[in-house]
């Protein structure tokens, strides 16, 4: 029994290191690209980016670990299932429990590890990632002023720099600000960003320039100052909340939540943070109550069907674990008590499970199909029939019937597995990434008694944006786990031998994909911009931020033609009119204000063409005789209208193809820099067509692996996927830095990969 011990263990430590990799992967790969922004565009260093990395695998870790190793449980019993070997143990007198013992000593000691991951690594980790970004966001500080960009992360401060050149230099720099009712407005020449590091305190430098002195209360009693150089200490607001803001619950220890707990310091929250820490650690032995009689029972199918359960049970798992943790957050049970309810149920129908199926009692073997695992297709098309009046063929038409037309039973035999593989997939992926998420949110959603109907509306509109990121991943994992079984079960091989080339047998899929890929793209262009708006005003809800549109009128600042800048406090398109309307006029290359001009409001004048302004004042900064003059009315002709103002300001996630591409077209020629915008732009046509090139890889990896099955493919997915997301991210940063043209910052990962592709799948022997 020693060596069948050790069999089973080993058995299961293959596939729990790869589901392991797999999971760990799908979760750190939103990490990338803000891990590929800090290294590029804030100057971190890898060291600095190695810490972080590090720091956050605590967080990925304490949900990863347990479901690997359910699924290493599940996939190593199915595979012993299919074999008969359970069969053969249990005809020489080993009962289904003594086959069990050794995964339960097993799940204790990976209850253990994530008992320390989620008590004790966990908050150390949270606190870390927040240190180490705090200090990169300080030494990087300057390198977040962009040219012809209003910066307004400052305290009651604006920034706005014509130039940026190395080294974090500006030129040309305007500052407007606010303090204890009096404005000041600064003109340089030059200026940068700095932070001493006596006292890691923010300072803008500026020399050569002119500050300008306004009171509300008395605007003729102004002054201005000429200096050559002057610093202004400053502390971004983001930096700010970093640095200063309390630590949220998942960051504390849980030393702390016990001395917070003593001390009645939000009790309720920081004592369902404590258990849920505790109830996460015991997953890993439920997952081994449950794998052991849910993998011996499923006979047919192997170690496929291992893992597509193993993702159903997550599924279900999670789902009930989140509804358990929402009600003791909203206290309709006591603290805690709603997730070791859960964990108790689970354990309940684990030893069930075991019980029953030690006496035979329950089987799921006709679940699966004996290619691998499938989906019930006849059964939903049979539904759907009912459902629309049609009716539904049950057997497929033979060879014969078939001549003639596109689809052949071939190429619906193959679709049918890959779709399956797919959704099953995709529905994992997307299953871990939310749970995920979800923790991340935790805090918030406990500080503020967030209800669980608006966490699952965010949900819900963030879905169309996960299935874009996830697609192109599944669809490779897919293509290697299907063709793997295939080729394992030597059903390739009968291909052909009956005369069908491998690139014959690829094709459906192929097509697929390309079906897929446009799917993503239409999904990208008309759904994810409007989806994207919800869910970000849901989020903001979540964290706790005041309500933000992107279509906000209120408090901005423009950059108007002719070196005139305006700000105003309230715009309504509708009528038009101004409130609180500001306009600074430059003089060009001299770093000089030569007029101000300020109304309490102002309204469009169609008549003439020109804006009226009430109750306001000019001043005249030239050396007129003149000089500071109010006004009941009076009229101006600036050249920007109305629709200057009414313009529509979305991130580029917000805008179809056709709205980017216009609003590039704008900011081009109001001399905005544009380049990470077309960037995105570009990105918008090459980000679908991974869905295809991932196809293309993943065809001659899953026909070049022969006999080594589905895990193998799923290891080589991630593999492959982490080397393109990885390089995905860095080319776009690249070409958001300057460093690269934005056209070929969006389009080499795909022709490196493609061509990659594309050579294998040339010289693969057919």
């Amino acid at each position: 029994m020693k060596k069948v011990d050790k069999a089973i263990l080993l058995d299961i430590a293959w596939p729990f290191l790869i589901t392991l990799a797999v999971f760990t992967f799908i979760i750190f790969a939103r990490q990338l690209g803000p891990l590929a922004e800090l290294l590029i565009t804030k100057d971190a260093s890898f060291s600095e980016i190695l810490q972080i990395s590090l720091a956050l695998f605590p967080n990925i870790l304490v949900f990863a670990v347990p479901i690997a190793f359910l699924s290493g449980v599940l996939i190593a019993f199915s595979r012993m299932s299919s074999d008969r070997e359970v069969v053969a143990l249990r005809a020489g007198g080993v009962s289904l429990a003594r086959l069990a013992r050794p995964v339960l000593g097993v799940g204790a000691v990976v209850s253990l590890v994530t008992l320390v991951l989620s008590v004790w690594l966990l908050p150390w980790g949270n606190n870390q990632v927040r240190e180490l970004r705090y200090r990169i966001s300080l030494k990087s500080a300057s390198g977040e002023v962009r040219p012809r960009v209003f910066y307004e992360d400052l305290p009651d401060t604006i920034l706005y720099v014509e130039e940026t050149r190395g080294g974090g230099r500006w030129r040309h720099v305007f500052i407007a600000s606010l303090q204890n009712g009096e404005q000041q407005v600064i003109l340089a020449r030059r200026g940068n960003l700095f932070v001493p590091e006596e006292t890691g305190q923010p300072q803008i430098h500026v020399e050569q320039g002119y500050l300008y002195n306004v009171n509300s209360q008395a605007p003729e009693r102004d002054n201005v100052t000429r200096f050559d150089a002057l610093d202004l200490p400053v502390r971004s607001v983001a930096l700010q909340n970093v640095a200063e803001r309390r630590r949220v619950t998942a960051e504390k220890s849980t030393r702390e939540l016990l001395t917070a707990i003593g001390r009645n310091e939000n009790r309720q929250r920081n004592l369902v943070e404590l258990h849920r820490r505790f109830a996460l650690a015991t997953a890993p032995l439920l997952f081994s109550l449950l794998g052991v009689p849910l993998g011996v029972t499923t006979h047919k199918g192997g170690r496929a069907s291992g893992f597509v359960l193993s993702m159903l049970v997550v599924i279900v798992y999670y789902i009930s674990f989140m509804g358990g943790l929402q009600f003791a957050m909203v206290g309709k049970v006591p603290p805690g008590a709603g997730l070791w309810a859960v964990n108790v149920a689970w354990g309940i129908a684990g030893v069930a499970l075991l019980w029953l199926a030690n006496r035979e009692v329950v089987r799921f073997s006709g679940f699966w199909q004996t290619r691998g695992f499938s989906f019930p297709w006849e059964s939903l098309g049979a539904w759907l029939g009912k459902r629309l009046g049609l009716r539904w063929r049950r057997k497929w038409p033979s060879l014969p019937q078939l001549r003639g037309r596109v689809a052949q039973v071939a190429d619906w035999y193959i679709v049918q597995g890959f779709l399956t593989a797919f959704l099953i997939t995709l529905a994992g992926c997307l299953t871990l990434y939310l749970v995920a998420l979800f923790f991340d949110l935790i805090d918030d959603i406990l500080r503020r008694q967030v209800a669980l109907t608006l966490v699952l509306r965010y949900f819900q509109f963030l879905l169309p944006e996960l299935l874009i990121l996830l697609t192109p991943l599944t669809i490779l994992l897919a293509t290697l786990i299907h063709f793997g079984i295939l080729e394992k079960t030597s059903q390739v091989t009968a291909f052909k031998a009956g005369g069908v080339s491998l690139y014959r047998l690829a094709a459906p899929v192929l097509v697929v994909s390309l079906l897929a890929c446009i799917c993503v793209y239409l999904l990208q262009d008309f759904i994810v911009p409007y989806s994207n708006q919800k869910q970000d005003g849901l989020r903001s809800l979540i964290k706790g931020h005041p309500p933000a549109t992107s279509l906000s009128p209120e408090h901005r600042w423009i950059m108007g033609e002719q070196n005139r800048i305006y700000n105003y406090h309230y715009f309504d398109p509708q009528h038009p009119a101004f409130a609180g309307l500001s306009v600074f006029e430059l003089k060009e290359n001299e770093n000089r204000l030569a007029r101000r001009i300020f109304a309490e409001r102002a309204r469009w004048d169609p008549t003439h063409k020109g804006w009226t302004l009430e109750k306001g004042w000019t001043r005249d900064f030239e050396g007129t005789a003149q000089g500071y003059q109010q006004f009941e009315r009076a009229t101006f002709l600036f050249p920007e209208g109305p629709d200057y103002f009414t313009r529509d300001v979305k991130e580029s996630s917000k805008m179809t193809y056709a709205e980017l591409r216009t609003y590039i077209d704008w900011l081009r020629q109001s001399g905005v820099e544009v380049t990470e915008l077309q960037v995105e732009l570009h990105r918008k046509i090459s980000f679908p067509l991974a869905t295809l090139i991932m196809a293309v890889i993943g065809i001659p990896f899953s026909f070049s692996m022969g006999k080594k099955g589905a895990l193998y493919g799923i290891a080589a997915g991630v593999l492959i996927g982490i080397v393109y997301w990885g390089a995905f991210g860095l080319f776009e940063t690249l070409g958001t830095a300057g460093l690269l043209s934005p056209l070929l910052a969006a389009w080499a990962p795909n022709l490196l990969f493609s061509s990659g592709g594309l050579y294998l799948l040339l010289t693969l022997k057919t």
